[in-house]
């Protein structure tokens, strides 16, 4: 066994997983060999649960890669090469896992050696629905792989619709539609609907469809996952697309999370894209949400047509209705004396027409920031009337240069 996983890595690509399985045949005569390529069979994650253990033979050198996710602060464990005994439920089995690249593209296969077919398969089974599972956590994909992204959780366990700055009508009937949608199972299935929602956000940057996005997935309470992109390879897009939409198939009821749909989906891959939104595959509890700064860019085929997303929302800047509560909110949140008075509080409404969601929370921000500046260094104290002044002078020149530098759309 000490040379298996060398032997085995040194053959032509073509012939390692015939080869392995035809191996682990001979050297286990009274044993079923099962083998697989499902990427959601995950024993570290599995028995890190304590649905198993694991126990290295020490006369095989197991590879197991810690990969650093600097946005997390933590090490992602993966089993790369390795020869495992595993303990499950009084089964004593052996797991072979090899991984080797084929035309740029990372292929990893395991084998089962079991008792019988039947403990394998169930047992491969099992662990594959648990990994499939979200268990209270966010799953992202990106690079052709899946991480769980605990700051992103974070930053989604914190975001609520009462610091959205939406028009009240629009806010309720996107918060109701999820909600109702998850809540309805009984009824669909009851008149023999479908049970799937495409959800579409647009507007232009800046005005609270990520905020919105993670608010939906905070209420929702069901799994979330998140996708980045669908490319890892020139090739792979089409097969990133099918392992996303059947992890969520697996992990229903959940919310599939698409930020910026005209980046995701081409024109090469937008058919597929399709079949897999709205093909054979029921995608039975399956609520995608996705949103676009830029829907012109989106194909007709993928918006238009009912049954892929038939809801659909703009998400314009705040109104003046929406700018006053936002103002007054974030006033009365303040010490008393660093509060604008309220003929402040309506000047700095009327001045951040146009503002979008991003600008108006800048200009409370930095307002901030800049009264507690000025109480740290002990200074003439300013009102924050003049301060609220001063930064939306500020912001409107930037939005101005910002405009300025655009592209028209003949330079486009």
């Amino acid at each position: 066994m000490d040379n298996f996983i060398t032997q085995a890595l040194e053959l032509p690509n073509d012939t390692i997983a015939y080869t392995v399985s035809q191996r682990l045949a001979a050297l286990f005569p009274n044993r079923a060999i099962l083998e697989g390529e499902d990427s959601t069979f995950d024993l570290l994650e599995y028995s890190e649960a304590g649905k198993c253990e694991i126990v290295g033979d020490p006369g095989v050198y197991n590879q197991i890669s810690a990969e650093w996710c600097n946005r997390r602060q933590e090490f992602d464990r993966k089993i790369v090469n390795a020869w495992l005994q595993v303990l499950w439920n009084g089964h004593l089995m052996d797991v072979v896992y090899l991984t080797w690249t084929d035309s740029g593209y990372r292929t990893r296969f395991f084998w089962v050696a079991a008792e019988s077919r039947a403990i394998a398969e169930r047992f491969v089974g099992e662990v594959c629905d648990w990994c499939a599972l979200v268990h209270g956590e966010v799953l992202v994909y990106q690079d052709g792989d899946w991480e769980k992204d605990p700051q992103l959780l974070r930053a989604i366990r914190s975001a609520t619709f009462d610091t959205l700055v939406l028009p009240e009508s629009q806010l309720g009937e996107i918060r109701d539609d999820v909600a109702r949608f998850f809540g309805s199972r009984e009824t669909y299935e009851r008149y023999g609907i479908v049970w799937k929602r495409g959800v579409l956000l647009t507007g232009a940057p800046g005005n609270g469809k990520t905020h919105t996005v993670k608010a939906l997935v905070n209420a929702s309470s069901v799994a979330c996952l998140y996708i980045r992109s669908f490319r890892s390879c020139p090739s792979c897009t089409e097969a990133n697309m099918h392992e996303v939409f059947e992890r969520a198939r697996r992990a229903a009821p959940c919310i599939v999370v698409l930020e910026d749909l005209d980046a995701l989906v081409d024109k090469q891959s937008r058919s597929f894209f399709l079949n897999e939104l709205d093909g054979f595959a029921p995608n039975h509890g399956v609520l995608v949400l996705a949103t676009s700064n830029y829907p012109e860019k989106i194909d007709p085929a993928l918006v238009d047509r009912p049954g892929r997303f038939d809801r659909k929302y703009e998400i314009g800047p705040p109104a003046i209705a929406e700018r006053r509560v936002a103002i007054d909110r974030w006033n009365e949140g303040l010490l008393p004396d660093w509060r604008a008075s309220v003929d402040g509080v309506e000047a700095a409404v009327a001045a951040t027409d146009g503002f979008s969601f991003a600008y108006l929370k800048e200009l409370l921000v930095s307002s901030t920031t800049e009264r507690a500046h000025v109480e740290l260094d002990g200074g003439a104290r300013r009102p924050m009337d003049a301060i609220l002044e001063t930064r939306v002078r500020v912001l409107r020149e930037q939005i101005g240069r910002k405009k300025k530098a655009k592209p028209s759309a003949s330079q486009e």
